[in-house]
């Protein structure tokens, strides 16, 4: 890799290399057929650093995304991203998809061969939400199992789906492009492990959908339309779910499920919710760690 004595390099981190013969032999068996890209995850720093201080650049391959899914936009996903990327030669930007477990660590001397691919790029939120999904691969939220447990029991009858949680996957799969993530204020952030025999040891809940408000788009409102109807629907799912002609049984929501934009969530309030990733942790024993907010 081309890096001067002082630590100049053309290198950046989100920058992306087409997977040539050349990187192909390299990486050898480490490739599916469908990976065309490798996007640079190493911070810049190290990048430009000497190669006996940091000998390594870490990229993931990654493949173009063609199913779209919601659920790996904005890094809710903390193990699968779906990113976009500018592209000046097309009219329509794209998007890749990336693994954490494809993360590879490549020497610099192998990596001179690699060429960044011209006109491709991250924009500023599109860098900051790939720093983001890095950095929640070790710093997310885990909730009590028995919490875990009650979100997977069978969801309502007229439900294609067969648990509650599969139904939020649905709903926010749904919601592909506004959605930023999906938080909840368990027992206001206490953790129990209730007993999962009786029905009436409640969960108090808060949900609050996290909507990107881009003030410079034309369609700003649609932003608000799809956080609001996930929330509406996510409503209408607990109250299925949880809530009979006696009351609230094993999860009970406290206030309505809200709609907030990342424009306006305060500090107090991240500091309070916690997100819920769809592919999350869970803890039977051991007591939470806490996540730093996002």
């Amino acid at each position: 890799m081309s890096v001067a004595k002082d630590g100049n390099t053309y290198w950046r981190q989100g920058m992306v290399a087409l997977i040539n013969d050349a990187a192909k032999n390299i990486l050898n068996d480490k490739l599916t057929r469908e990976m065309t890209h490798a996007v640079v995850i190493s911070h810049d720093c190290d990048l430009g650093a000497d190669s006996d201080k940091e000998p390594f650049c870490e990229i993931i391959p990654c493949f173009q995304d063609t199913r779209m899914e919601g659920n790996l936009f904005h890094a809710k996903n903390p193990r699968k991203l779906s990113i976009e990327f500018q592209n000046k030669t097309e009219t329509k930007p794209f998007h890749l998809v990336m693994e954490a477990k494809d993360r590879l660590q490549i020497k610099k001397g192998d990596f001179v061969q690699w060429s960044p691919c011209e006109g491709i790029s991250l924009d500023s939120n599109g860098l900051t939400i790939l720093q983001r999904w890095l950095a929640a691969r070790y710093n997310r939220s885990a909730f009590p199992g028995e919490f875990e447990r009650r979100l997977r029991k069978a969801a309502p009858e007229q439900s294609k789906k067969s648990t509650v949680r599969d139904r939020i996957k649905d709903i926010l799969d749904k919601k592909k492009k506004y959605i930023r993530g999906l938080f909840f204020d368990l027992d206001g952030g206490r953790n129990f492990e209730r007993d999962p025999e009786d029905p009436q040891d409640i969960y108090k809940l808060a949900v609050v959908v996290l909507y990107v408000d881009d003030r410079l788009e034309l369609t700003a409102g649609r932003a608000l339309q799809e956080a609001d109807d996930a929330a509406d629907e996510l409503q209408e799912l607990f109250e299925e779910a949880f809530l009979s002609e006696k009351g609230w049984k094993y999860i009970e929501l406290v206030k309505s499920c809200r709609a907030i934009s990342d424009e306006v969530m305060t500090v107090a309030q991240k500091e309070r919710l916690r997100e819920f990733r769809l592919e999350y942790l869970s803890l039977r024993e051991d007591p939470i760690q806490p996540a730093v907010s996002p």
